[in-house]
């Protein structure tokens, strides 16, 4: 495999987050709006519009590309928006098709996706190659569903490259270490994690379990809970391991979504973050640094991911294309990844009786208030 160098993708061209910022909306807002999505009002449409002309930026670029005679096309397949990395996602997707000269279609996974991905006669793929969103890859139900469609595939971000045609990819196993061996550093001895909702999520847990061991402490099931990557979940995860008898002083999430729910919950419980509980997240979103404390966490370069991923699959297609598969060497590239420290994280300390009590009496006020409400959708 080749050796991977990061690139600076920074240039003086109009970028999409300059229309987004002009026009005061989401960077997945003006992507609908440039994919003539129906699901924008009409005073934002025009905002937007308004904004790519006085910005001079011209999506219609990415479009222009062929190879063989014929454009190439291929999906974004992406996770929705209570995704914490959608906008970075696409960031990098977007800047990376206008470059590539190709074109491309965002769709979030739902029931309906499938209805937009194939053709009526004959029944194929309409589209030339599909990039798949970090979460989403990470669903063995996601991986059967676009491996059955006959077209060329990279998943950004997956646990496993194992059954991946394609990836872009960061060490999951030696992220989730080094966050357990921070914590542990720090002085904790009970960390809570919370993981993903996919069980073949083994390698993360493998790291965290090796860095216990390697720690002197006991791996303890209790402290063991799952998420579904989202704020919801991320809310009873945290309540669950802070209604053990004897709770985590570090809970480290494996999504800064379900990490942002861990704070809020500390916070509800009159828990100090950092000195009652350290939280940790993983994916380095804008949402971590926005946060109050700023978030400690694992970064993962999405954006970069994404632009590199649309720029393998590109080159994959028009390889094929040309009947010269066998000439793309580059198929599963590892970024690097990094452990940003923030404000959240401190060494664990032990409260005065005071507070013990005055805490203990609030949550069981919030527990017969504010339980129902929480569990009601």
């Amino acid at each position: 495999m080749k050796e991977y160098r990061s690139v600076d993708w920074r240039t003086k061209a109009v970028r999409i987050t300059d229309v987004a910022a002009a026009a005061g909306v989401s960077v997945m807002t003006v992507s609908r709006v440039i994919a003539g999505g129906r699901a924008v009002r009409r005073e934002t449409r025009e905002r937007v519009a308004a904004a790519m002309k006085s910005l001079r930026y011209s999506p219609g670029r990415s479009a222009t590309g062929s190879v063989a005679g014929r454009n190439i096309e291929i999906l974004l397949l992406h996770a929705g928006m209570g995704s914490s990395h959608l906008d970075e996602f696409l960031v990098g997707a977007f800047e990376a098709s206008r470059r590539s000269r190709v074109r491309f279609v965002a769709q979030e996974y739902d029931h309906g996706w499938r209805q937009n991905m194939v053709c009526e006669e004959p029944v194929a793929c309409r589209f030339d190659g599909i990039v798949v969103s970090p979460l989403l890859c990470d669903l063995s139900s996601v991986q059967d569903a676009v491996g059955s469609l006959g077209v060329p595939v990279v998943a950004v971000a997956p646990e496993y490259t194992t059954g991946w045609e394609m990836s872009v990819h960061i060490d999951s196993y030696g992220a989730v270490y080094e966050m357990t061996r921070h914590l542990g550093a720090l002085g904790h001895r009970r960390i809570g994690l919370v993981t993903g909702a996919d069980a073949r999520s083994t390698s993360r847990l493998a790291g965290y379990g090796d860095a216990l061991n390697d720690l002197g402490l006991p791996v303890s099931p209790e402290l063991i809970t799952s998420g579904l990557s989202t704020y919801r979940s991320g809310l009873d995860a945290a309540e669950r391991l802070l209604d053990l008898p004897s709770p985590p002083s570090a809970i480290f999430a494996l999504d800064d979504e379900m990490a942002t729910a861990v704070v809020a919950v500390a916070h509800r419980r009159a828990l100090d973050v950092p000195r009652d509980l350290t939280v940790c997240g993983f994916n380095d979103s804008a949402l971590s640094a926005r946060l109050w404390p700023a978030l400690t966490t694992i970064r993962q370069p999405v954006s970069e991911m994404a632009a590199r991923s649309v720029e393998l699959l590109a080159e994959a297609i028009a390889l094929k294309r040309l009947g010269r598969s066998d000439e793309l060497t580059e198929r599963h590239l590892l970024f690097p990844h990094s452990l940003i420290r923030r404000q959240s994280d401190a060494a664990p300390r032990t409260r005065p009786a005071m507070l013990q009590r005055r805490a203990a009496t609030q949550n069981q006020r919030r527990r017969g208030s504010e339980a129902p409400a929480l569990h009601t959708r």
